[in-house]
């Protein structure tokens, strides 16, 4: 790989909004310099490599199985649900080969990389073939402190961990992972970070950003040339099978949507009320065992205990800007998870009192300020 085609992306490059507030390092002849994603891209030539930051990308690792393994991808979401605030739908996971059944799993904001390589794409001398990060290109150096451009730190607790932070932070981190100060490579200046991404780019078995529908298309990958003008017409053709397969479809459900109008009202309903749940054989009975599960079958810990004083309380909350974004509910704990946003920390706090005067448990898992309020996840269950 020419080592000139690599770019390194400062901290907040998938949050910025325009291309010049993206901060980037990259090789030229007199060494490496830093400057404005713009400026590389027009002094650059090919092929490029993104390396984003640990501070844009959560970088872990998952235990499964190698038959788990086979639909990785599609589980992802849900393995990671308590380690994002984001929504799962929201985000772009990615995944490299496993050691030991140890995944390494990569994921970040997909409207933001999708925006980068936008960005990228309207450059017209380079072509993205690939979005890596910094931790996982270091993780055979962990533990290791490294200095960023911007003057944090990236962080290296172990193989399968990263985290920026500011650099007064960095005396108290060994502590807190129980580990001696010791043991922590540092790297301590942004040169000489960047000679060692570019030392271990060739040699890590890294994980590729771009994968699936964000894969780059490169000229000459999609057959030979002489295929190339067909293309349109196969894909005009195709169109047409499908629309003629559906309107026969539609015409075939119209028939006996006559004749099954009633009940299919009533599945409907409870699908839609009960969802993930099989079609149902004997829709009252399956109603009424639906809703006693929901109830708790009268131990008063189910779905309902829970959410009506629940949402009593949050509504009386609203008025120090305590606003519901989302819930899920689990059967099997018998517990709420809920994302809200809230004016400040302490309106949480006065949230999580007013759950556990009224019998309830509350905890307040991770949260974070942003410039609208606190954005944070709450678990409350029965006392």
């Amino acid at each position: 790989m020419d080592e000139q085609r690599l770019l390194y992306l400062a901290p907040g490059a998938l949050r910025a909004t325009e291309p010049e507030a993206v901060q980037v390092r990259w090789r030229t002849p007199a060494g490496s310099v830093t400057g404005q994603l713009g400026d590389a891209l027009a002094e650059m030539r090919g092929d490029i490599h993104l390396i984003l930051s640990a501070g844009d990308v959560l970088v872990t690792r998952v235990s499964l199985s190698r038959r788990q393994g086979r639909h990785i991808q599609k589980v992802l979401p849900y393995l990671l649900e308590e380690s994002v605030l984001g929504r799962a739908e929201e985000l772009w996971f990615a995944h490299g080969r496993p050691s030991a059944d140890r995944y390494p799993v990569l994921a970040c904001e997909r409207e933001g990389l999708e925006q980068l390589l936008g960005w990228c794409a309207d450059a017209p001398h380079v072509q993205v073939a690939g979005a890596w990060v910094d931790a996982d290109l270091l993780r055979d150096e962990a533990p290791c402190m490294a200095t960023l451009d911007s003057g944090d730190l990236l962080c290296l607790p172990d193989a399968g961990q990263a985290l920026v932070l500011p650099q007064g932070e960095a005396a108290q981190l060994p502590a807190l992972l129980g580990l001696e100060e010791d043991l922590f490579e540092r790297i301590d200046t942004p040169d000489a970070l960047f000679d060692r991404l570019l030392e271990r780019f060739p040699l890590v078995d890294k994980v590729n950003l771009l994968h699936g529908a964000l894969r780059p298309v490169r000229e000459g990958q999609d057959g030979p040339a002489w295929l190339v003008p067909w293309v349109p017409v196969a894909k005009l053709a195709a169109g047409v099978l499908v629309c003629i397969w559906v309107l026969l479809m539609v015409q075939t459900w119209q028939y006996d949507r006559a004749a099954q109008h009633t009940a299919q009202a009533s599945v409907t309903l409870y699908q839609e009320l009960f969802p993930g749940t099989g079609r149902p054989q004997m829709i009252v009975r399956e109603f009424e065992t639906q809703l006693n599960r929901l109830g708790g079958g009268g131990s008063g810990s189910g779905f309902l205990a829970l959410m009506g004083p629940t949402g009593e309380i949050i509504g009386a909350a609203s008025g120090q800007g305590v606003t519901p974004r989302r819930l899920h509910y689990d059967e099997r704990e018998s517990i709420l998870m809920l994302d809200l946003n809230a004016q400040d920390f302490s309106a949480l706090e006065a949230l999580r009192e007013a759950l556990q005067s009224a019998g309830l448990s509350a905890e307040i898992g991770t949260a974070r300020s942003e410039a609208s309020g606190v954005t944070a996840r709450m678990r409350v269950g029965q006392g």
